[in-house]
């Protein structure tokens, strides 16, 4: 029974990190993105003016967006486009107000009908040396308007200034994307530093 149990969290954990390994993927893409089209800074913001975070902590964020593209490729190698690119604003806790940017991935198979696999990957920006980042493995459903709804449990995997400790973290992660090309963004779990 032992040795049943043991090989259980063995393939668990097998399973896990070739996950984080495709959702770090999925990051970087979304980095490279941002940087590419260089997100604006908050108004009023000032860089690094904050202390850093220490231990777990609540992370709860809110923004509205838009659509503003399709991801150009998706993130399991098939040709693309796949899913959409989202941008917008958000303001929460610890991160306080600021801008997001997300690609969510549905390997280009959304449907009106019924729910598919996708994974998200996004930043979150308070200023624009203080950011935090996010993937997440989820679903995409359509929302029964036109429009669909991107559903997952997030991991946080890193930060920059006054983020740079972030450690790690998980929540859950909703993304409605309406038909007319408008999007909310939901966060809510804890944060780990150090």
């Amino acid at each position: 029974m032992l040795a049943t149990s043991n090989a259980q969290q063995t393939s668990h954990h097998t399973r896990r990190a070739i996950r984080i390994r495709r959702l770090g993927r999925a990051l970087l893409v979304a980095l490279a993105a941002a940087a590419a089209l260089s997100t604006p800074a908050v108004a009023g913001a000032e860089s690094g003016g904050s202390s850093p975070l220490r231990d777990t902590q609540l992370i709860l964020a809110v923004g509205k967006g838009r659509v503003t593209g399709d991801v150009p490729f998706c993130f399991n190698g098939a040709p693309g486009p796949c899913g959409w690119i989202v941008q917008g604003t958000h303001q929460g806790t610890p991160i306080r107000s600021g801008t997001f940017f997300a690609a969510i991935d549905d390997g280009d198979a959304a449907s009106p009908r019924r729910c598919v696999p996708a994974v998200y990957s996004g930043l979150m920006f308070e200023t624009p040396d203080d950011a935090m980042a996010q993937v997440s493995e989820g679903k995409v459903c359509p929302n029964g308007a036109g429009g669909y709804v991107f559903t997952g449990r997030f991991d946080s995997l890193s930060g920059n200034g006054r983020f740079r400790e972030v450690s790690g973290g998980r929540g859950h992660l909703r993304v409605t994307v309406a038909a007319n090309g408008s999007a909310t963004l939901t966060l809510t779990g804890h944060i780990r530093t150090g």
